[in-house]
């Protein structure tokens, strides 16, 4: 018996995934825009077959004259280091590689490493020689500087010294069950604290979370007290939370931690929720209590770029795809 799926997304310039029920056999994508288009050296259409390797697949890409489509066996895809097919599934991913860094930068947090990432992606330091309140921490990388070479870490703690040479690992998996612990990496001191953690959060208004501050991070008064979610930002990966921390003391990363006596990371633990407010953010969210809600899946991620299936910002691309089992 053969299941397909189809369907079409609007590229963002980033890798997208596809959540494919069952075993996937084989995966068609036209990048719709390319096709009409006569842009040299772009993909326009994309196969993968199941047994193929990740990143593996053939590649449809006009010539360098714009005059005919070439068919590509594209091992790695063109180039050797594009993206193209990857199949993912959540519940079975393991952490990559440990690769080595040179420095994490001190106002940027640019971090000098030849591991290869995307936006979006989380990672983990270790090791670090300088800067060790990173070691451990786990971050989201917000910008690709030059691939290959460094990245951003933007939602991270204001540091003082420079990290130094350390390591760095993906770390391709997150908690199965939604909405998830965060890590903090900042709290203000105000009537509604906005607080920032460094791996993109997830959380909506109307949710209910607690906060666990060590004695290590300064902000004592905040350890243990519930606070309900009364504002997100997305670009700044934070939450405001009705509680007033005016009058605590301040919110300070340790800059000693691995020197200092073991420590648990300060964090957001997600405790409830407002149910009229939380459940018209998040309709499937559970009435009773949070972090409930399995978000495991199985499919394929599609790199992005001009000889990659998810395709540069704005393209509108279409995919088909088979699985098949026996009854």
């Amino acid at each position: 018996m053969v299941n397909i799926f189809n369907g079409s997304f609007t590229s963002t310039g980033v890798a997208q995934t596809l959540v494919i029920r069952g075993e996937l056999d084989t995966l068609e994508v036209w990048n719709w825009t390319e096709i009409r288009n006569a842009n040299n050296s772009h993909g326009v259409s994309y196969v993968w077959n199941k047994g193929m390797a990740n990143n593996d697949g053939f590649v449809y890409l006009r010539n360098a004259g714009s005059t005919a489509i070439d068919l590509r066996n594209a091992l790695n895809f063109p180039g050797g280091a594009v993206p193209g097919f990857t199949l993912v599934n959540s519940s079975l991913n393991v952490p990559g590689p440990v690769v080595a860094t040179t420095d994490v930068g001190t106002t940027a947090h640019r971090v000098l490493s030849a591991i290869s990432v995307s936006v979006g992606d989380i990672v983990r330091l270790s090791n670090m020689t300088g800067a060790t309140e990173f070691n451990g921490m786990d971050y989201t990388v917000t910008a690709i500087n030059t691939p290959g070479v460094n990245f951003n870490i933007d939602w991270t703690p204001v540091t003082v010294a420079a990290a130094g040479a350390g390591q760095v690992r993906r770390i391709p998996y997150d908690s199965l069950f939604y909405p998830r612990n965060r890590y903090i990496a900042a709290i203000t001191q105000a009537a509604q604290s906005v607080i920032t953690m460094t791996v993109t959060h997830n959380f909506v208004v109307g949710q209910a979370v607690r906060i666990y501050v060590d004695p290590m991070y300064g902000m004592v008064e905040m350890n243990g007290l519930i606070g309900n979610i009364v504002a997100v930002s997305a670009i700044n990966n934070t939450i405001t939370v009705d509680i007033d921390s005016t009058g605590f003391t301040a919110f300070a990363w340790p800059v000693t931690a691995v020197a200092a006596a073991p420590h648990t990371f300060a964090q957001v633990v997600p405790v409830g929720e407002d149910t009229a407010v939380a459940l018209a953010a998040v309709p499937q969210a559970d009435i009773l209590s949070d972090a409930t809600i399995n978000t495991g899946y199985t499919g394929i991620i599609l790199g992005a770029g001009i000889t990659s299936p998810a395709g540069s910002n704005n393209d509108v691309i279409y995919w088909r795809a088979t699985s098949s089992f026996n009854l």
